[in-house]
């Protein structure tokens, strides 16, 4: 449909739309990207990791964190999950496999299990936290397209502290970085709240308005 292009996303895909918006220029640099939209994304994380493995009380977006270890297992083979879970974490792998997000969420084993519980002593957890920290910090980007943060202030899942951070380290660094926040937004319905005042922004991007912090 033509070489000019936006890139969008949410929660994790909004840490995508800013990893894509960075590596597009010298990956695909033939195309004209015109702007990102990142949607509460999911930066600087590993205090909010930490905090949550070591709680008593089970939440329902331990569900990420579970798909967050499974995923480090593909790829780093200090993630062994054998070697790393407990026999009753370990029997919850499965689940990660068959479940949809609000399923993950709402009514599964990684909804009520302790969180302490996930890890064997010996496992080196300190090892999760910095892989957590090298995939959601997002200060050292480079972007050079304009970048809207859309954040929700009633986000039971990202830090709106976290989204402005990182909003203000792209603007430091040069990048035409704006926020639009939505003080009763929550991590889901800012998607729809946020439409109204998206679409104009995205509408300005194709038609060359160019745009400070």
């Amino acid at each position: 449909i033509g070489t000019r292009w936006l890139v969008a996303g949410h929660s994790e895909g909004g840490q995508v739309a800013l990893d894509v918006a960075d590596y597009a220029p010298g990956y695909a640099p033939e195309l004209h990207l015109v702007g990102a939209v990142a949607y509460a994304p999911a930066t600087h994380m590993e205090g909010m990791v930490q905090g949550a493995i070591l709680s008593d009380t089970p939440s329902g977006g331990f569900g990420f964190l579970g798909l967050m270890i499974e995923g480090f297992s593909t790829v780093d083979p200090r993630f062994a999950l054998d070697k790393m879970l407990t026999p009753q974490a370990l029997a919850l792998v499965p689940e990660l496999q068959r479940l949809c997000s609000d399923e993950l969420v709402s009514d599964s084993g990684w909804a009520h299990i302790i969180p302490r519980a996930i890890f064997r002593p010996q496992a080196d957890v300190n090892a999760f936290y910095q892989a957590v920290a090298e995939n959601t910090d997002a200060d050292a980007f480079q972007i050079s397209v304009p970048v809207l943060f859309v954040q929700g202030g009633s986000d039971e899942f990202i830090d709106s502290a976290a989204t402005v951070e990182v909003k203000n380290a792209l603007c430091r660094a040069g990048t035409p970085a704006t926020l639009d926040a939505y003080p009763g937004a929550t991590h889901g319905s800012v998607l729809l709240q946020a439409d109204a005042g998206v679409a104009p922004w995205v509408a300005d991007r194709f038609a060359g308005i160019p745009l400070r912090c």
